[in-house]
């Protein structure tokens, strides 16, 4: 295996070097209660979607009968969240629609943005196990046409699973664990909340299990595979996401990370919602680009429904967009194809690229899904790995580097659908970029936050061959260079660097893993100079000099012989 000489940057802080702080603990922030139900009803739904990606049409929606029904069987009370209240405040409509026939479920209801007439849906995905029992993936409102709604796929629910700590998922698990005391609850690590860091027994949720990254003990994990995304506090508190794949149907469900925006509005937001967003308010007459804002009625039609949709749209993408008048222009730039939605990517992911990439990379790797059922929008996508990729396009240009060095057809077109999937429209980006800068001037969001990074230097090892090794599985190492594989989602974060001086430029420590001679001739001192202080070696092969680097200032381990003085000292090691 070809490596040389590895330099690791760490993020530039003073306490890197101490023992790490224990992660926040877990809470919530909502608390909620529920009423009555009534009889269902079948409604057949064709949803379309374009070439490569797409939204399923093979599906069959359950509503109740909105005119035998009983009202009070969609009643809910919530008037909680921060800094913005989560509605509706009294009644909750309940959609199910068979994702896979006799195995998934997914179950939707409207969420609306405090007093705004701004809504979306938010969805439950349930997959049946070969238990028998039944997986519940983030929680809805359990109102009593939801708790009607599952109890008629006829088998009892044995796990419910927090996917994030975000509140809009997190406010239902304690309200819907109670409707079935026997289910094991479970959630996501680092729970926290805010402005109060509470935990999630405050909020009903009791004895619960911490979902951990790839774990094999999960009661589950013959059926459902999980890769939890835990990033550095990004602002006020962590990201934490957990993306989970259904083996047998080959399905990877998601929360927040991707979204698919349909044409049409989900069935479960309702025309009173539609036409609200419809109405020229302030909002309107703030984002209509100085044109005249008109004080027409609002009519019930099509037409003024669609309009209300794309506004809502906009608003949940963008927040600010730049013309709320004429919605339709960046309403079609951004519907119908798979993306990020651009507050996710610009608040979150473009501050922690290299941890999303390592989540994203891990999962197009070991996971050959065909269908992506996030948490909003549209749900199920016909869509796999090239075009889950392409949605991440945008972390190309943050990172400066390719998914690999020799990427196969099928990655190379999703490179190019990644261009088109990770662009917004300028004028619509102006307000979230101008408030990631306020929340940056004010400390309350990070510029980035990088973990630490890796250069390579090999004075004689290609490029190429490195990738290549640090991609192979241990086995192929002696197979010809033809027969060995080349993944490009499992290249390693690392940089290979021409030269040992700007491998070291910046890096906090120095792994040595050959022994070239050329090591023992460099320029310490210029090495030294360049580095962040403290600056670490570890000789891995007894190549250089430790007391002549000590006495120009180095920390020197080398393998085999007693400890450098400072490192005998450190608290961390003691």
């Amino acid at each position: 295996m070809a490596a040389a000489a590895m330099a690791v940057h760490l993020p530039k802080h003073p306490s890197f070097l101490l023992k790490p702080k224990l992660p926040l603990e877990q809470n919530s922030n909502f608390i909620g209660g529920s009423f009555k139900l009534g009889r269902p009803i079948s409604v057949n739904r064709e949803i379309r979607g374009p070439v490569m990606v797409t939204a399923s049409s093979r599906s069959t929606t359950i509503a109740t009968d909105d005119v035998d029904g009983d009202p009070s069987k969609r009643f809910y009370i919530n008037f909680t969240g921060f800094p913005f209240p989560l509605g509706p405040f009294l009644n909750r409509r309940t959609i199910r629609t068979e994702a896979v026939k006799g195995c998934i479920w997914m179950f939707e209801q409207e969420q609306a943005l405090g007093f705004s007439s701004v809504s979306t849906n938010i969805r439950m995905t349930v997959i049946k196990l070969k238990s028998g029992g039944l997986w519940v993936h983030a929680p809805i409102a359990p109102t009593k046409e939801c708790i009607q709604l599952i109890k008629e796929l006829g088998a009892p629910v044995e796990y419910i699973v927090l996917p994030t700590f975000a509140y809009e998922h997190k406010i239902f698990v304690g309200p819907f664990s109670r409707k079935f005391p026997k289910a094991q609850v479970w959630v996501a690590p680092r729970q926290w909340s805010w402005p109060l860091n509470l935990p999630l027994e405050f909020f009903g949720i009791f004895r619960s299990k911490t979902i951990k990254d790839g774990d094999l003990s999960t009661p589950w994990a013959e059926e459902i595979e999980q890769k939890v995304l835990s990033s550095p506090e990004v602002g006020i508190g962590p990201y934490v996401e957990v993306a989970f794949y259904h083996k047998r149907t080959r399905t990877l469900l998601v929360t927040d990370a991707v979204i698919f925006v349909p044409r049409k509005p989900p069935s479960s937001i309702s025309n009173e919602s539609l036409l609200a967003s419809a109405k020229n308010g302030l909002a309107v007459k703030i984002l209509s680009k100085g044109k005249q804002v008109p004080n027409d009625p609002v009519v019930d039609n099509p037409n003024t429904r669609q309009k209300g949709w794309e506004r809502m749209v906009l608003q949940i993408l963008f927040l600010g967009p730049s013309n709320l008048l004429e919605p339709n222009a960046s309403f079609s730039q951004m519907s119908q194809k798979l993306i990020v939605s651009p507050i996710v990517k610009t608040l979150v992911f473009s501050k922690v690229p290299e941890k999303v990439r390592d989540w994203i990379d891990e999962i197009t790797r070991d996971w050959r899904f065909r269908r992506i059922i996030p948490a909003h929008f549209e749900a199920p996508i016909n869509a796999g790995r090239s075009e889950f990729l392409a949605a991440f396009g945008f972390l190309d240009e943050l990172l400066g580097e390719r998914y690999g060095t020799r990427p196969s057809l099928s990655f190379l077109l999703a490179s190019l659908m990644g261009k088109a999937a990770s662009y917004f429209p300028p004028d619509d980006m102006r307000t979230l970029s101008s408030l990631d800068q306020f929340l940056v001037s004010v400390g309350a969001v990070k510029k980035t936050v990088s973990a630490k990074k890796k250069f390579i230097y090999d004075p004689q090892v290609t490029e190429e061959q490195i990738q290549r090794d640090l991609t192979m599985n241990k086995f192929n190492w002696d197979h010809p260079l033809h027969l060995q594989p080349m993944s490009p989602t499992t290249v390693k974060q690392v940089s290979v660097a021409w030269d040992a001086y700007t491998a070291t430029k910046d890096a906090h420590g120095i792994c040595l893993l050959t022994e070239w001679g050329e090591f023992k001739t460099l320029d310490h001192e210029r090495i030294l100079e360049n580095m962040q202080k403290p600056a670490f070696v570890f000789d891995g092969r007894n190549v250089v000099d430790a007391e002549k680097l000590r006495k120009i200032g180095f920390i020197v381990y080398s393998i085999g012989k007693p400890l450098d003085q400072w490192l005998k000292d450190m608290p961390a090691l003691a």
